[in-house]
């Protein structure tokens, strides 16, 4: 007997995006046709039985489907019983193909298989499953296959059966302007009667353009025959909206209307937007734990906006490599995750002798669209001059830096220690609007401000260092990851330390048994239920020290270790369980040896100078990263506080609904101005619409369309060689901290990015590969003070890589070798 499931009763696994699509929608409540799949392991039955066991090749299969068409019989005559008892007597039906690699966030097949409509006796059942399943082999099929470098051999069809609706109109809709990449556009097509004649493309249909966020609905087309009203296209709008909210990522939907009464017949994935642009845009740097690793809410993309607008143009001017123009932003979103101004960067250090487009792309890990080298400044009179302007302003800029870098640390942390000892709940209302605009108008950006300073001085300090010390270090015998290892008292490190520390004490004492008979959701519910526990008081200086830290530190929404401190007591668990020579604090050292080891290769007085001053500008972008963090910490604190008390007078009914305005927006919600709320209403079903949405990262204004990439299989993969060693081992793909929480000790772990929040889990794993990043990321800097092989900037490695892969990886020139 086939297997053959209705949709809402479908479970987990790949039934092709179409069959998936429909399932999950009509479990969701949506008005879907119902319908049932027959899995396309039946379909494969078929094949394996003929050939007793033995895989049939993909191009087999059309002519076995063609001459032996009788061997399906038993699988038709079975969906059709099931048919029969599935809907009421009469009900006509759509045949669909739904292909395992079809409809998907990589690739669409659009238009590459069959559907079947008004099927309603046997006879046309039985040609529409077959015409389905010829349409998954024939050569259309199997040459988009070959032209996306898929194995044809993989293709596995599944067949849905599904009521038809014959409406009065029907269409498609794109979530976001697939032209512009503008997020609060839907664009919408329709046509009279059925919606295949308007994907085959033999219909003009009437278009409108939606800008649902301000409520204007503009009609690009007009076909009389087949325009909507205002109401059915409210409705398509709002269950636009619902479905894109639901997959967090845009879609295009197939939709049709009876009798004013909107059914949903297909939702997937976009895969091609073209956003417009007049920049090319960038999140290098921005990903690798940054305000663009994640989607940001409009609280947190402002402070980062008005940081890098505040710092990045007097920084050029001061090293004299700004660009001849003034770019209308240096900052900017794309579907709410964060890019930089790469054309304008670009314009300014070209004026550099010798700057090599590809070169520049290449550090900062950004792929570019030209072929070739790109832009090559040439060597003459006037770029030699600029060079060597350019050159002075730089070594002077870090000259300076390293001068007052003392003094800065301590002026920050001045300002941070006034907002620490305030009690926002002491303070009036006045009082509070008060020190929240002082906060973000001066304080915030006088320590971000510092921090992003020190960023671009990091940069543009460890381009000349390298480059000196390639041409002191003609042998090769002088190992660059070998100086830069064993940082010691690193900021990230501290609180590592401080458990590791408690946890030593613990073990040592005669409470021991009470932690260690304890989970950490356990000590934690101790600690925070107040209830009488062993080293609350070292535990609480810890957490009061730390306050600051949480799971994501650049995630406003996401609760700090004053709040939810679950993470500090993971850790702690995992370190009770360790031996003292497994110490986190002795591979540091270790480390610091390392390096040692490595300087007594130096010889030359000027190359030591310039190492210790490239170890000290390291370890100082690290510390100001930290007051950066520290920051944020506060600003959260105080606007949590504006947040509580308006929940306590009902104007938001969640105290993290304020996030999702800017700062000011929030002060002037506190003051009375309720229109704001719906601003928070529409923020928040943007901010839940493309969470889960893959961005590109970067935005071309030549080649604008992203489209999404397909994945090459390889055994052997690259990225940028961090930290040194070699090892082979199991991999662990975590996409989450939480991921990493539950992760199993001694892994290669396999992620997208790393920041601060990911520190304590260093000391569960053998090995680091991420997707993002470069020798200066907090990836790559952890990694050298554990001793750990690491290789970041690894394209698709979270598509190539799977958990229990084993890989032998070499952090010494970023090479994994998949074994599997």
């Amino acid at each position: 007997m086939s297997r053959i499931y209705s949709f809402d009763q479908l479970p987990e696994g790949n039934y092709g995006g179409k069959a998936n699509s429909l399932a999950t929608l009509f479990k969701a409540g949506l008005n879907v046709p119902n319908g049932f799949v027959i899995p396309s392991p039946e379909v494969e039955n078929v094949f394996i039985s003929f050939t007793q066991n033995v895989e049939m090749p993909a191009t087999e299969k059309r002519v076995f489907v063609e001459t032996c068409s009788e061997q399906f019989t038993p699988l038709i005559e079975n969906a059709w019983s099931y048919y029969k008892d599935f809907f009421p007597s009469n009900t006509k039906v759509a045949v669909r193909s739904s292909v395992n690699l079809e409809d998907g966030s990589v690739l669409s097949f659009a238009g590459q298989f069959t559907t079947i409509l008004n099927v309603s006796n046997f006879d046309e059942f039985a040609g529409a499953i077959l015409e389905c399943i010829l349409s998954t082999y024939d050569e259309t099929a199997l040459t988009y296959c070959h032209n996306h470098h898929i194995d044809c051999n993989l293709l596995r069809v599944n067949l849905i059966v599904q009521e038809m609706v014959n409406p009065e109109h029907a269409g498609v809709c794109f979530t976001v302007n697939p032209l512009t990449g503008n997020e609060k556009e839907i664009l919408i097509e329709s046509i009279n009667g059925l919606g295949e004649n308007l994907v085959q493309g033999t219909a003009t249909p009437s278009s409108y353009r939606v800008n649902w966020y301000n409520d204007v609905i503009t009609q690009l087309n007009q076909i009389d025959i087949s325009s909507l009203d205002e109401t059915s296209i409210q409705e398509i709008v709002r269950q636009a909206l619902d479905i894109q909210q639901l997959y967090g990522y845009p879609v295009d939907i197939e939709w049709a209307l009876k009798d004013h009464k909107l059914y949903i017949l297909q939702a997937r994935p976009m895969t091609a937007i073209r956003f417009n642009t007049k920049y090319d845009w960038t999140n290098a740097d921005l990903k690798d734990g940054g305000i663009s690793s994640e989607i940001a809410t409009p609280f947190m993309y402002s402070l980062y906006e008005r940081a890098f607008e505040n710092t990045m143009s007097p920084y050029l001017k001061s090293v004299n490599i700004h660009p001849n123009y003034m770019p209308e932003k240096w900052f900017t979103q794309f579907m709410l995750y964060s890019y930089w101004n790469l054309s304008a960067v670009k314009d300014g250090v070209k004026k550099i002798p010798g700057f090599v487009e590809r070169e520049f792309d290449n550090d900062l890990g950004v792929r570019p669209q030209y072929e070739g080298k790109g832009h090559v400044t040439k060597t003459n009179l006037k770029s030699i001059v600029n060079g060597l302007q350019v050159l002075l302003a730089l070594k002077k800029s870090i000259k300076q830096k390293l001068k007052n870098a003392n003094a800065e640390l301590n002026r920050l942390e001045e300002i941070l220690a006034h907002y620490r000892r305030l009690a926002p709940k002491e303070l009036s209302k006045n009082e509070l609007i008060v020190t929240a605009r002082k906060l973000i108008e001066e304080d915030f950006i006088r320590v971000e401000g510092t921090y992003f300073e020190i960023i671009y001085t990091n940069s543009n300090n460890t381009t000349l260092f390298k480059e000196y010390l390639e041409k002191k270090n003609r042998s090769g015998s002088i190992k660059y990851l070998n100086l830069i290892t064993g940082l010691q008292n690193i900021s990230h490190l501290r609180p590592s330390y401080a458990l590791w520390n408690l946890s030593r004490a613990i073990r040592n004492s005669n409470d021991r048994t009470f932690f260690l008979e304890k989970s950490a959701a356990e000590l934690c519910d101790f600690y925070q239920s107040e209830q009488e526990m062993p080293f609350r008081k070292e535990i609480f200086e810890i957490l009061q020290t730390y306050s600051y830290k949480s799971e994501k530190e650049l995630q406003i929404l996401v609760p700090n270790w004053d709040q939810q401190p679950m993470q500090a007591f993971a850790t702690l668990c995992n370190f009770l369980t360790k031996e003292d020579d497994e110490s986190i604090i002795r591979q540091n050292e270790e480390q610091h040896k390392v390096f040692q080891n490595e300087m007594s290769k130096v010889h030359s007085k000027r190359l030591q100078k310039e190492i210790t001053n490239h170890r000290k500008l390291l370890w100082l972008r690290e510390e100001f990263r930290d007051r950066s963090s520290q920051m944020y910490g506060i600003i959260r604190n105080i606007f949590w506080e504006i947040g509580l008390r308006m929940q306590r007078e009902n104007t938001v009914s969640e105290v993290e609904d304020i996030f999702f305005l800017f700062p000011e927006e929030i002060l002037e919600l506190f003051e009375g101005k309720t229109a704001h709320l719906e601003t928070i209403r529409k923020n928040k079903i943007i901010h839940t619409s493309f969470r889960n949405f893959d961005r590109p990262n970067e935005i071309w204004v030549e080649q604008g369309m992203v489209s999404k990439k397909s994945f090459k299989s390889s055994k052997l993969l690259h990225g940028i060689a961090c930290s040194s060693g070699q090892i082979e081992g199991e991999a662990y793909v975590a996409r989450s901290v939480s991921d990493a929480e539950k992760m199993p000790e001694g892994m290669i772990m396999v992620t997208k990015f790393t920041d601060p929040a990911w520190t304590v889990y260093f000391a569960k794993i053998n090995g680091l590969i991420t997707e993002t990043g470069g020798m200066l990321s907090h990836g790559a800097i952890i990694s050298r003070e554990y001793g750990i092989p690491a290789i970041l900037a690894v394209p698709d490695a979270l598509e190539l890589i799977k958990t229990g892969d084993r890989l032998r990886m070499n952090g010494s020139d970023g090479s994994i070798e998949l074994l599997n």
